[in-house]
């Protein structure tokens, strides 16, 4: 009597797992931590966020497989991630960003929270938490995030191509944010950001900008009359917030048919870097 009341009760416990996991907001699934990753278990979260009608839509989408569920290009990247992080992670968790294709086709970035267990029967098995990022705008100074950003950047590259223009990645770095806040104070160096923000917005607009974080900057346009529009931006910076401003380094990079939009800001940022050197605002490329 006693074990059939303890068989039932670990039932009921086990229903509430499952029908909990059925029911939650964000993505969760159980995979094969080797090989191409096996999925065990998939919740209906994650099965609509992959605009799929059931688990056997989703697995047939996906070949039931992790590698599967990930954009191709960004595959190599997520692999050398996990790799990477459980190198260095004793607690064997692992937090990637990436791209998914969903079944209409339509292009999302996703966050992942996983972790590894060995298990006595299946061997490594790694269970995650998976998201849709969050569109919410950057904080201070409510420019679009960088995954809204990547989305509008890809949007506009294939638009300009299909008008036979060209278009150009831009990566902005205030030179000597670090002095300002110890000079002036950190919230004046945050009221110095929003200025800057506002900006970008003037000569590039608000849905064409973003802020990746502390003082670095990025936006897209034509390329067509950019180094005329990058200097009147300059000029513009001389003189804001009362001569009380900073010098900026611009790095560029044409965003030609094929090139991915993370590897064009990788492109713009490495030529950014290479201004550092030279004194007072001033742009190029690679």
């Amino acid at each position: 009597m006693k074990d059939e009341l303890n068989c039932k009760s670990l039932k009921i416990k086990y229903e509430h797992i499952v029908t909990g996991l059925d029911i939650m907001p964000g993505g969760f699934m159980v995979y094969k931590g080797y090989g191409k990753g096996e999925i065990i278990y998939v919740n209906k979260a994650l099965i609509k966020m992959y605009e799929c009608e059931s688990e056997d839509d989703f697995m047939e989408l996906t070949g039931g497989i992790y590698t599967g569920m990930i954009y191709e290009e960004d595959l190599p990247k997520v692999q050398e991630g996990i790799k990477r992080q459980l190198e260095r992670n004793d607690d064997r968790l692992d937090r990637l960003n990436y791209r998914i294709r969903t079944k209409s086709g339509n292009i999302r970035y996703v966050e992942d929270f996983g972790r590894y267990s060995e298990d006595t029967e299946e061997g490594l098995i790694c269970y995650a938490f998976i998201s849709n990022l969050e569109q919410v705008p950057d904080a201070l100074t409510g420019l679009p995030n960088r995954n809204d950003f990547f989305n509008r950047a890809e949007e506009y590259a294939k638009t300009t191509l299909d008008k036979e223009k060209k278009s150009v990645m831009l990566s902005f770095n205030l030179s000597g944010m670090k002095g300002f806040n110890a000079k002036y104070g950190i919230m004046e160096g945050d009221r110095f950001l929003c200025i800057f923000a506002e900006l970008l917005r003037k000569y590039f607009t608000n849905e064409n900008c973003s802020r990746f974080g502390e003082d670095k900057f990025f936006a897209f346009g034509e390329k067509d009359g950019i180094e005329e529009k990058l200097n009147d931006f300059i000029q513009d910076l001389y003189s804001a917030n009362g001569g009380k401003t900073l010098p900026v380094k611009i790095g560029m990079c044409n965003m030609d048919e094929g090139m991915s939009v993370h590897l064009a800001c990788d492109y713009a940022r490495m030529a950014c870097e290479a201004q550092k050197a030279q004194y007072g605002s001033r742009y190029g490329s690679i």
